[in-house]
């Protein structure tokens, strides 16, 4: 059996990494920064960068700044460094390694650090592949994790995993299980209106679904 995994917010915990990139933004703006909590709990429930930047005592104005910066920052290696992984995500990949076939799909524009990442974080070899749509930097088009799934191949038994809802549709495209797990970028109330067949908050509950 064929099971998919996202990386961010999935089998690592990006929480820092997001409210660092934007502390630096709101600094540099001179300003009010809003705690780790307000932040992502906004950033979960999907607030608009123009919703966080007035809640920082900033113009609407500065959200497409906002949003830019997180794009150009977020996947730095200063950046990755602040990303940890969930303590039960080594655990569960040793275990599923023995009976399936794991992959990675991330939708990681720069590849080489995500191959990196997942090498000093002790995770690569758990994978048959690593795969970001945009590993081949000429590709401009927007690819879905649907698409990258096609060409690995897969069953009605193979299952998605990840913590959005673009996992969760790239799933029910191919008629394939799909779990959203409520940690990551999402919160469950975003991640419920996709209708997942399962909705988890760790990686653990993974094995009474699994078989």
């Amino acid at each position: 059996m064929n099971i998919f995994f996202d990386f961010d917010g999935t089998l690592v915990d990006v929480k820092e990494k997001y409210y660092a990139v934007y502390a630096y933004f709101i600094s540099q703006e001179q300003g009010n920064l809003l705690s780790i909590d307000v932040f992502w709990n906004m950033k979960r429930s999907m607030c608009s960068a123009e919703d966080i930047c007035v809640a920082s005592g900033l113009s609407a104005s500065r959200g497409n700044n906002l949003f830019g910066y997180i794009k150009d920052k977020i996947e730095l290696r200063n950046m990755l460094e602040c990303d940890v992984l969930f303590d039960d995500v080594l655990p569960i990949l040793k275990s599923f390694k023995a009976s399936s076939n794991l992959y990675l799909i991330s939708m990681r524009r720069n590849y080489q650090n995500l191959k990196e990442q997942t090498s000093w974080l002790g995770i690569s070899q758990y994978f048959e592949e690593i795969i970001s749509p945009f590993e081949d930097q000429s590709n401009t088009r927007n690819p879905s994790k649907s698409q990258v799934i096609k060409k690995i191949g897969y069953t009605k038994e193979s299952i998605i995993i990840g913590d959005s809802g673009m996992d969760i549709k790239s799933g029910k495209d191919l008629n394939i299980r799909t779990c959203a797990i409520n940690r990551g970028i999402r919160d469950s109330s975003i991640l419920e209106s996709y209708n997942p067949d399962f909705l988890v908050s760790e990686l653990s509950s993974l094995k009474s679904i699994i078989c």
